[in-house]
């Protein structure tokens, strides 16, 4: 079987959006960071087979939530590309471990938008 090859752009592509009642001093996290996020990403990911046998291929962008207590919600799809990918990415956003949550000013968790790219490649 042909390896897959999972691009994860974290780091350099993710975007945050603070709540529009406070700053963020510090972003949210995913915990470990960005090597692993990559690294949970690859494990746990299943190329949707429909989509692997018509060689579709392409990045789908995933928002999400990542709220006060570090829980991941309201993942939604910010620029489609594929059903079978798009719900493929949204169930991994969806079972995301907690993350390390965004921080104000004065230290307190908030929530936070957060945006990443899923680079899905056969």
């Amino acid at each position: 079987m042909k390896k897959i090859l999972l691009i994860f752009a974290t780091l350099f592509a993710m975007t945050f959006a603070a709540k529009a009642d406070g700053a963020v001093a510090t972003p949210a996290s995913f915990p470990g960071g960005e090597e692993a996020m990559t690294q949970w990403l690859a494990s746990n990911i299943h190329y949707p087979e429909i989509a692997r046998q018509n060689l579709v291929e392409g990045t789908v962008t995933v928002s999400f939530v990542v709220e006060a207590d570090g829980s991941v919600k309201n993942a939604k799809i910010d620029h489609p590309l594929d059903p079978d990918l798009e719900e493929e990415a949204l169930r991994m956003v969806s079972s995301f471990p907690k993350w390390n949550p965004a921080k104000d000013a004065s230290g307190n968790p908030t929530e936070q938008t957060v945006t990443i790219p899923v680079c899905f490649r056969l």
